[in-house]
């Protein structure tokens, strides 16, 4: 039996991780190299590069080095028992980009969501981004199958074409809208607040396609908005598409449960105004008798109606310092109390109105909606929400965001961005016989927002 000195232990394992370390290390080797040298690449790593004891994650360190350059648009690494090879594709310089093959939407319209620019460099993640992004606009129009690729053209040894091809394919549509649970509100009216429609025969102004997932997504925020502004707290709002080829079945599912109903109906009286407080007697009681009509269910417009009638008058008796709102209190599950209450006024000069989003609509037609102009001054943040009802009631407008943006202490500026509805309109052909009168040719044009203009056209 042999004994092993500790010593004689440690000099072997020394010996035995000199060997694995050096079993492993090995040089650099670089391949593709036109433009740039190797002290170019040195400048770029603290490694020296021609060491040749480089281990996997030495080499790995240097290779994002590289890339965190941007002046590589590819890097490959083999490896062998004698060395590490990169083989480096030197990055090139955007000089024109292409759109190929679309048909569906302009040029211009897919330009406009690229992130990839003439003059800079080639990003491969930026272009996986974009054929993404470019997938997503087709998506949004009802093509549910189209392909989108990406090529280079190699024009010299700094700059190339980036080449977007676009396969379309077929556009999915829409034949029919349906509502199943629905009971207090009609088909037919909860088909006049969604913008989901069915495709027509034809239509002059659509891109081929009514397909659209984040459109649908929006009609059921609406739905649910309004059985919620009707006193339906526990609504629940589905849908399910049923496809028949690349036609599909919209049937919007609705759970309206039960409806609050209101109790009682109270206003502040604190002003000390003999006019005023008839004012508000009167106002109470006709409020009172429109719920009662209403078999006393809540009814946010009916409240809301009356809010704006209490702080009109305020402004006329010059009452500026305060303003009406209201509160919901819960009774029971569904029961409840309407206070309207007075509290202090911000107040505000709106100095600019700003418009975004809207490539269709005009600015005087969106302008035309709103309660208020440069100017006016607002006594409260309410008006942002009233506003935002009135313009989100456009068959033109999907939705819309209204944001104030303080200019100094007392004014500021008005942001309204809007998302536009894009298929208002539709043309429609039939054809039909009649034994009287023979062959007959039928035309119809119908859209809500003719030439920009918010007017309706039937």
């Amino acid at each position: 039996m042999y004994k092993i000195k500790f010593n004689q232990i440690l000099i072997y394992l020394f010996f035995s991780i000199f060997f694995v370390s050096n079993l492993y290390a090995k040089p650099i080797k670089f391949e593709g190299l036109k433009k740039l040298s190797i002290n170019d690449l040195q400048a770029m790593t603290e490694y020296q590069l021609s060491d040749e004891d480089f281990t996997g994650k030495r080499v790995n360190e240097v290779i994002k080095s590289f890339l965190n350059s941007n002046l590589f648009y590819d890097i490959e690494l083999i490896e062998n028992s004698e060395q590490y090879i990169l083989i480096l594709t030197e990055n090139y310089l955007i000089k024109n980009i292409y759109i190929n093959n679309n048909i569906r939407i302009d040029d211009e319209s897919l330009f406009n969501v690229l992130s990839s620019q003439s003059e800079t460099f080639i990003d491969k993640n930026i272009i996986l981004k974009d054929i993404q992004t470019l997938k997503n606009s087709y998506l949004s129009i009802g093509f549910k199958d189209a392909s989108v690729s990406s090529k280079l053209e190699i024009l010299n040894d700094s700059h190339v074409n980036l080449i977007f091809e676009i396969n379309e394919n077929k556009a999915f549509k829409i034949k029919n809208v349906n509502f199943l649970g629905n009971i207090y509100f009609s088909d037919r009216y909860l088909r006049g607040i969604i913008n989901s429609k069915p495709l027509k025969s034809f239509n002059i102004f659509s891109t081929g396609s009514n397909f659209n997932k984040s459109l649908i997504q929006f009609d059921l925020v609406k739905l649910n908005n309004l059985y919620t502004d009707s006193g339906f707290n526990n609504v629940r709002v589905n849908y399910s598409l049923s496809k028949n080829n690349e036609n599909y079945l919209l049937e919007f599912i609705i759970d309206e449960n039960e409806r609050s109903k209101v109790n009682n109906i109270s206003i502040e009286d604190s002003l000390n105004d003999n006019e005023f407080s008839e004012f508000l007697n009167d106002t109470l009681k006709k409020l009172q008798d429109e719920i009662t009509d209403n078999d006393n269910f809540y009814d946010k417009n009916k409240l809301d109606k009356y809010l704006r009638k209490l702080n009109k008058k305020l402004l006329i008796k010059n009452f500026n310092e305060n303003i009406y709102d209201y509160s919901i209190s819960k009774i029971n599950e569904n029961s409840i109390e309407v206070s309207y209450f007075l509290k202090q006024t911000e107040k505000y000069i709106i100095n600019r109105i700003n418009i975004y989003g809207n490539s269709i609509t005009k600015d005087k037609t969106i302008r035309s909606r709103l309660s208020f102009q440069p100017g006016d001054q607002i006594f409260s943040k309410n008006f942002i929400n009233d506003n935002k009802k009135v313009l989100n009631k456009e068959k033109f407008i999907n939705s819309s965001n209204i944001e104030l943006i303080y200019v100094n202490d007392n004014q500021v500026d008005v942001d309204i961005e809007i998302s536009e509805n894009k298929k208002t309109g539709n043309f429609f052909l039939a054809g039909g016989y009649d034994q009287d009168q023979g062959v007959g040719l039928s035309l119809g044009l119908s859209d809500d927002n003719i030439l920009g203009s918010g007017n309706k056209i039937d």
